[in-house]
């Protein structure tokens, strides 16, 4: 599953606009010129059968730009802002494995998730928690204050945009144990 979604623009919008009335004329030009062999009329038959070729060339490049344009963007560099839109004090910090799914009748899913959970303080003597997922964020050691700074991050090529969040997460230096251990049972 991904932390980010594509951002939907009007560029984008005509690209799709483009593929689907590409469809739906060639398959009207072909249904009207079956219409038109059929009643004898083969002069207006040529017609329809040119317009539907232009129509499913028309559709092929939407889609084919439609392909190249989702690839090239997922595999662009994500941009991430230079300031934080938000950032959060905390007082205690813990990675946790939370598992999470769904059962049906005799069917069902189960997903694990590793995330970091957290005490945000907030400044008035109250605490609250709080949580982000491990994939979207970085952790920094920092001897200045523990905290947790949010970012919007974006990538694009041509018109296909992606937004997301992702956090870096500053910690006292020597906070993460560094151990190793393997057990060959």
């Amino acid at each position: 599953m991904s932390d980010y979604t594509m951002e939907f623009n009007i560029l984008l919008f005509l690209n799709l606009a483009g593929m689907i009335l590409g469809a739906i004329l060639a398959i009207s030009g072909f249904f009207a010129s079956f219409l038109e062999i059929v009643s004898n009329n083969e002069d207006k038959a040529g017609e329809d059968i040119f317009i539907s070729f232009i129509s499913i060339i028309v559709c092929v490049i939407s889609i084919v730009l439609l392909g190249i344009g989702l690839y090239k963007s997922d595999k662009a560099i994500w941009a991430l802002d230079k300031e934080p839109y938000a950032t959060e004090n905390i007082i205690a910090l813990s990675d946790n494995n939370l598992t999470h799914g769904r059962l049906y009748l005799r069917k069902g899913y189960l997903n694990e998730s590793l995330y970091y959970q957290y005490m945000v303080d907030l400044g008035d003597g109250g605490m609250i928690n709080n949580k982000v997922a491990a994939q979207s964020a970085t952790v920094y050691y920092d001897n200045d204050t523990s905290r947790v700074e949010w970012y919007h991050r974006e990538k694009h090529w041509l018109w296909f945009k992606y937004k997301s969040v992702c956090h870096k997460i500053y910690i006292p230096k020597g906070s993460v144990s560094e151990e190793f251990n393997i057990d060959l049972k």
